[in-house]
């Protein structure tokens, strides 16, 4: 049973387990919850799928029929935002689109939500596969043993299957299923650069698939500079001059959705409007009292001041997201001169909160990652830039921007799993191997891959 074999197992076993928990979600054929960010992805997707381009649509009746007629209307506080409706960059544009074409097919109806939460389930159950594959491959480059491959891939399958942190988010309409998705996909080509085939078109997939995660998750683009060292690292010799290509061409990818912005806000903000106001709510006392975690505090206090300006009733929507990033940037100035002595605390608090909880069957999960770790250094793997590169750079890019408990670490997910699925089969084998040597285990090589 090869690798393959294991990622149809996988398939076989997490869709139809993803697809029965959001089908039997009381939320299956309803709109979007009433809180987080789900209904903003779906006005946009519904603007999208009636030609009224990239815009909120809260003034359409059509688009609020579903929400009125829902037993939990009176919670949707975003009927009455009418005057907010319009052209916006405050969301990235990938669900949206995804949203907009099951739209267009299926018609908005109540089985549409259903498909956008099968797609979101389906996206989830497939990253848990390629997570049990790469596990599976990962591992048989350094076991010594023909059932190691096979413990990895077994725990990191049930990692999946048991993960219930993961399933919240198919039942909203929400980024981190697509997101997780693409960063196990990224994860396998990443890994697959040593191989002499095809080496450009590798790197053009890499870095179209680097733009598909930074117009899935804004906050990705920061990622951008460091994966680009990663890739420097990780690459041989004779091809480090890829990684300079790699960054250039996700900037081309990007450079229709920057222009876009840039022209709606007429102004020089190529990832729009929603940046600045989202790290205020990280930079904020609300955040420091509260783990380092964001807190949307800061920003509804800003824009109530904007909206006790005379001026700002002449405010267009696109005036009014310009106004309130510059604001927003100010205040944020201001908050860290007036504390830069916390932002050592404060930068403390959102590592220990991105990687949280520490406790029960997630405390096991984290144990078996930093096992899986300590595995691929030891054996010298030239995989471990990337399996430990990743959860750097998602790290140092939480620790300097903001935090919401742990959300930003789910498109890792499916490396994590990966991870400890290999910790926990190494550590295995390695008793193994001390039993039958009488307590003395020999130092393996690793089997060059």
């Amino acid at each position: 049973m090869g690798s393959r074999a294991w990622f149809i197992l996988a398939c076989a076993v997490l869709i139809p387990w993803q697809i029965w928990n959001v089908a039997s979600h009381s939320q299956f054929l309803r709109p979007p919850l009433p809180i987080g960010d789900g209904p903003d992805y779906e006005s946009i997707g519904y603007s999208l799928s009636v030609g009224k381009g990239f815009a909120f649509a809260w003034d359409d009746p059509e688009w609020k029929a579903p929400y009125l007629a829902d037993a939990a209307s009176l919670e949707y506080n975003q009927l009455h935002r009418e005057a907010s409706a319009g052209p916006t960059t405050l969301r990235p544009p990938l669900l949206p689109v995804v949203i907009s074409m099951v739209f267009r097919i299926a018609g908005r109806t109540p089985n549409a939500f259903a498909i956008v939460r099968c797609i979101s389930g389906s996206a989830i159950a497939l990253s848990g596969a390629l997570a049990v594959m790469l596990a599976f491959q990962l591992a048989n480059k350094f076991a010594v043993s023909r059932w190691v491959p096979h413990l990895a891939a077994t725990i990191t399958l049930l990692l999946a299957f048991l993960d219930q942190n993961t399933r919240t988010y198919a039942i909203d309409f929400l980024t981190e299923p697509l997101a997780m998705l693409l960063t196990t996909i990224f994860l396998f080509v990443a890994l697959s650069l040593d191989d002499a085939r095809l080496p450009m078109i590798k790197i053009v997939v890499l870095s179209a698939l680097m733009a598909l995660m930074i117009v899935t998750r804004s906050m990705v683009v920061f990622w951008l500079p460091l994966v680009t060292l990663v890739l420097l690292i990780s690459l041989r010799s004779k091809q480090k001059s890829q990684s300079l290509l790699f960054f250039i061409l996700v900037v081309l990818f990007l450079s229709p959705w920057w222009i876009r912005n840039c022209r709606q806000l007429e102004s020089f903000m190529p990832m729009g409007a929603q940046g600045a106001a989202s790290i205020l709510g990280g930079y904020s006392d609300e955040a420091l009292a509260d783990g380092g975690n964001w807190h949307p505090d800061a920003e509804l206090r800003l824009k109530q001041r904007l909206n006790e300006i005379p001026a700002s009733k002449e405010w267009t929507q696109m005036e009014l997201e310009k106004q309130t990033s510059s604001a927003a940037t100010r205040e944020t100035k201001n908050w860290l001169r007036q504390h830069y002595r916390d932002m050592p605390y404060l930068i403390a608090l959102r590592l220990k909160s991105h990687w949280n909880p520490y406790v029960g069957k997630s405390l096991l999960w984290r144990l078996g990652m930093i096992l899986g770790a300590v595995t691929l250094l030891t054996y010298r793997r030239r995989e471990s830039y990337w399996m430990l590169g990743l959860p750097i750079v998602s790290s140092l890019t939480v620790m300097c921007l903001y935090e919401t408990g742990g959300r930003f670490l789910v498109p890792l997910y499916g490396l994590l799993y990966a991870l400890a699925g290999i910790g926990g089969a190494a550590t295995l084998q390695a008793v193994a191997l001390a039993l039958s040597l009488g307590g003395k285990p020999k130092a393996i090589e690793s089997r060059e891959g």
